[in-house]
């Protein structure tokens, strides 16, 4: 996501019929034929950053394939550590290996400029990773470093509060229930096993924010129109810490089975957990 082939208007158009259709795969049970989207909106992912990384440079590992810019040539070595060193970890935890081994493509971007122009977004984004159908997308560790931190301690601290674990979580969780999941769900996962192996947390909201909470139907369908995303992010942390510790990672793994099966998510959640998504709402605001 970050620097080389730029990005124009074509681009954009391509990028944005893919998000049309990985939202018709979010929002729509579509049986039989939803797999077979599945893998075509993760293969015209993939063509997409190619395309516009095609000027990158590639370091294989044993799970990953890295693209980074020359600039960033000191750090590519580093990323595929930490990818590595992480992966296996999140598997264990989640339960999940896939069946078909696959190098899981990288893009790391050497600004935040490059990053956000990849996808069409605003200045005013400030992801320091990003997970989209099959693909997973970096900030540099170089576009963080100051002039109070060398690159030892940089390192250091990109480990632990960087977004490795966070994405690798995405990425599993989508490959395990091939795109059928809440938007809410995968994310109060990255975070809940992130902050297991690193002590990373987000910021809480204020305490007169959550009195205020989102709804669950809203985290599915409009996380990213939510106006308070501290709020978003929080609630569905809460929300994933209830499920598993009333329930146990057990449950959580059956609902994910469940929905790598294609079973509709409102009814997966009632059958795993006996209750409804309202139920689950109204638990949450108590």
């Amino acid at each position: 996501m970050r620097q080389g082939a730029k990005v124009n208007s074509k681009g954009l158009v391509f990028l944005s019929v893919l998000m049309a259709l990985f939202g018709v795969l979010l929002f729509n049970n579509l049986g039989g034929i939803r797999p077979w989207l599945y893998e075509l909106s993760k293969q015209g992912a993939n063509l997409y950053l190619n395309l516009q990384t095609q000027d990158y440079q590639t370091l294989e590992g044993e799970n990953f394939s890295i693209k980074y810019s020359q600039q960033d040539e000191n750090i590519a070595q580093f990323i595929l550590y930490g990818m590595e060193e992480f992966y296996p970890k999140v598997q264990t935890v989640l339960r999940y290996k896939p069946a078909v081994q696959k190098k899981i493509p990288i893009v790391v971007y050497p600004d935040r400029a490059a990053l956000n122009k990849s996808f069409g977004w605003g200045g005013d984004k400030s992801a320091v990773g990003v997970y989209w159908a099959g693909n997973i997308c970096l900030l540099s560790p170089n576009a963080l470093l100051s002039g109070s931190i060398d690159m030892d301690k940089l390192q250091e601290v990109y480990l632990r509060e960087g977004p490795f674990t966070h994405e690798l979580v995405h990425y599993l969780v989508d490959e395990m229930t091939r795109g059928n999941y809440s938007r809410w769900l995968t994310e109060g996962l990255a975070q809940y096993i992130e902050r297991d192996f690193t002590g990373f947390v987000l910021a809480e909201p204020l305490p007169e924010e959550k009195k205020d909470i989102y709804s669950l139907t809203q985290l599915d369908r409009t996380f990213d129109q939510r106006p308070n995303q501290v709020l978003a992010y929080w609630q569905s942390l809460e929300t994933v810490d209830y499920l598993i510790e009333q329930h146990g990672m057990e449950k959580m793994d059956q609902l994910l089975t469940g929905l790598g099966k294609g079973e509709v998510f409102t009814t997966a959640i009632q059958k795993v957990y006996d209750m409804s998504i309202t139920e689950l709402d109204e638990k949450m605001k108590q």
